[in-house]
C-alpha cells in the first residue's frame, strides 16, 4: 500500500514496495522457508525457527539458548559461550582445550589433576600430598 507497482529496480517480479530482499530476486529460495536466498541468514535451513530470538536461526547459532549477538570480549564466541570471559577463547597456546587467559598452568595441560586438589599435574609442586 502507498507503492508503485511499476516500480521494480531488481526485476525479479515483485515491486520494490513489497521487496522481501532489496535488489534480489525473491523468486529464488532454495531452503524453501520463505526468505529469498540473497537474504537467507541460514541457508539450507528455516530462518523463522529462533528458539532463543537472537536473531539467529537455530539451525546456525553458535550459542543455543544464548544470545549470539552479546560478544563483550569481541572474541566471536557468543558470551553465554564464553570459556574465558574478557579473554580470546581461540587462543590456547598449549592446545589444552583451556583458552591461555584461563590457563592455571601455561603449557601443560589444566584438564590433568591426577591428585584432585585443582592444581594441574604439571605445575602441581606436591603431587598427592595437596
Amino acid at each position: 500500500e502507498g507503492h508503485d507497482d511499476k516500480v521494480d529496480s531488481d526485476n525479479d517480479g515483485v515491486p520494490d514496495g513489497c521487496d522481501k530482499c532489496t535488489g534480489a530476486n525473491d523468486a529464488e529460495d532454495a531452503d524453501a522457508d520463505g526468505v529469498p536466498d540473497a537474504c537467507d541468514k541460514c541457508e539450507g535451513h528455516d530462518d523463522k525457527v529462533d528458539s532463543d530470538n537472537d536473531g539467529i536461526p537455530d539451525a546456525c547459532d553458535k550459542c543455543e539458548g544464548h544470545d549470539d549477538t552479546e560478544d563483550i570480549d569481541d572474541d566471536g564466541i557468543p558470551d553465554g559461550c564464553d570459556k574465558c570471559p574478557g579473554f580470546n577463547d581461540n587462543i590456547d597456546s598449549d592446545l589444552d582445550g583451556v583458552p591461555n587467559g584461563c590457563d592455571i598452568c601455561s603449557g601443560n595441560n589444566d584438564n590433568l589433576d591426577s591428585d584432585g586438589d585443582g592444581v594441574p599435574d604439571g605445575c602441581d609442586i606436591c603431587p598427592g600430598g595437596d
